[in-house]
């Protein structure tokens, strides 16, 4: 997940333990799993107020269905105008 394997968790469990104490490395880990738990509950809680506020909003949009919408027109560049006459350009021998 975030690329650290076990020989770069070993250097970082040395060093956190000669930086703090055995009884201080049970505080910063539990207060560290505290945040961490809060943090994914407020992350719940936006994700579910954002997902309620666009159900909501789906919820009201009106449903008009039957209205017909604006679309552009095909553009017919290569088309000949709609009121000249088809020609030949082939000859026939004869």
């Amino acid at each position: 997940m975030l690329g650290i394997g076990f020989p770069e968790l070993v250097v970082i469990l040395v060093l956190l333990l000669v930086l703090f104490k055995p009884e201080q490395l049970v505080e910063l880990v539990r207060v560290t799993g505290g945040l961490a738990e809060r943090l994914w509950r407020t992350g719940q809680e936006i994700r579910e107020e954002v997902e309620g506020e666009l159900r909501a909003a789906e919820w009201e949009r009106p449903k008009d269905d039957h209205v017909e919408r604006p679309t552009a027109k095909p553009v017919m560049a290569l088309a000949p105008p709609e009121n000249s006459a088809p020609t030949s350009s082939t000859k026939t021998d004869g």
